[in-house]
């Protein structure tokens, strides 16, 4: 597998350099760019695919595989979007997918036993983790708008158009990729509380991480309904975006899990 890891972070290191300098001398994209993304891209899933059937033979769940596949599954989003025209996330998705992409080879516990083994729980953990990585996405294109909006008030006017996209297009991404984090963020939560229900014969709704959670989707999805309903577009939007996208972060990465886990 570690050959594989190696071409999958080559790949995308090579996509990465070659967009940046083609960008930079405005051209446009040559075939070796192209052949580095898709060898990357397809080590990448063969990485995930040899992985997954390790772990139906362990029948240990790894959440190291759940964030490997969900890097896979932004590097597509990524691709979509160069088919449209917008290249600017590619930047940071490949660089960012190739430390995610190394993680199967780490050896780190995974969750073992029959809890951790159904369906519902995969659900729950993969809906998550993707709805997480949609919000930085969000937070990714707010910042980007915030950040053109200021250099387009300055001297570097020129300069901030040929970069980023335009600030339209930059307020319906961020909305897009906020309506798909609610969406699998939601979804995870649902098939959380089902994986629940169907382990521990109850909910309970007073766990601090399941409150936040439940939260800021709510959080989201008022700042969604917002731009659409109130006029809350542009830099309010991307405000609201990248304080969310922050605090689902911070219970992601520092609120722990044991009691998450338990009835």
């Amino acid at each position: 597998m570690m050959p594989f890891i190696l071409i999958t972070g080559l790949g995308y290191a090579l996509a990465t350099l070659f967009r940046l300098l083609e960008k930079v001398n405005a051209r446009p994209m040559a075939l070796h760019g192209t052949v580095a993304l898709v060898v990357g891209f397809i080590s990448h899933l063969i990485t995930l695919g040899i992985e997954s059937w390790q772990f139906s033979i362990s029948g240990t769940f790894k959440v190291r595989l759940v964030i490997s596949a969900v890097s896979a599954l932004l590097v597509a989003v990524c691709i979509f979007l160069e088919q449209r025209g917008d290249r600017w996330f590619s930047f940071f998705v490949f660089p960012m997918a190739i430390p995610l992409a190394a993680l199967p080879a780490i050896d780190v516990p995974g969750l073992s036993g029959p809890s951790f083994q159904g369906g519902y729980f995969w659900l729950h953990v993969s809906g998550a983790i993707t709805g997480e990585f949609f919000f930085l996405l969000a937070a990714l294109s707010a910042a980007s708008y915030l950040y053109e909006t200021r250099r387009l008030k300055s001297k570097n006017r020129l300069r901030a158009v040929f970069l980023i996209p335009p600030l339209t297009r930059l307020d319906r991404l961020t909305a897009a990729f906020t309506a798909a984090g609610i969406f699998f963020f939601g979804a995870g939560l649902i098939f959380g509380a089902l994986w629940s229900l169907e382990t521990f014969k109850t909910l309970n709704f007073h766990e601090p991480k399941r409150l936040i959670a439940f939260l800021l989707c709510v959080y989201f999805a008022i700042a969604l309904v917002g731009r659409f309903v109130r006029g809350w577009a542009g830099p309010r939007l991307a405000w609201l975006v990248i304080g969310g996208a922050l605090a689902s972060l911070a219970q992601m990465l520092l609120m722990g899990n044991r009691l998450h886990w338990l009835p």
